[in-house]
């Protein structure tokens, strides 16, 4: 998952606990949070197919 702004909120899956990143980013922020599984339920995940590799640079996936 890439968060970039507009950021929202994000509501832990397996805890009851949100994060408005909105409030600890600026619009100038990207990060990619790369899991085995979704950490959130009201954020959409890109599943990645086991033995694929992925190449970021500043936070986004660079296509190769």
């Amino acid at each position: 998952m890439v968060r970039q702004a507009p950021f929202s909120v994000a509501h832990l899956a397996d805890q009851d606990f949100t994060v408005d990143f909105s409030e600890v980013t600026t619009p100038d922020d990207r990060v990619a949070i790369i899991a085995t599984v979704p950490l959130t339920d009201n954020e959409a995940w890109t599943i990645v197919p086991p033995g694929v590799l992925l190449m970021f640079e500043d936070g986004a996936p660079v296509a190769v």
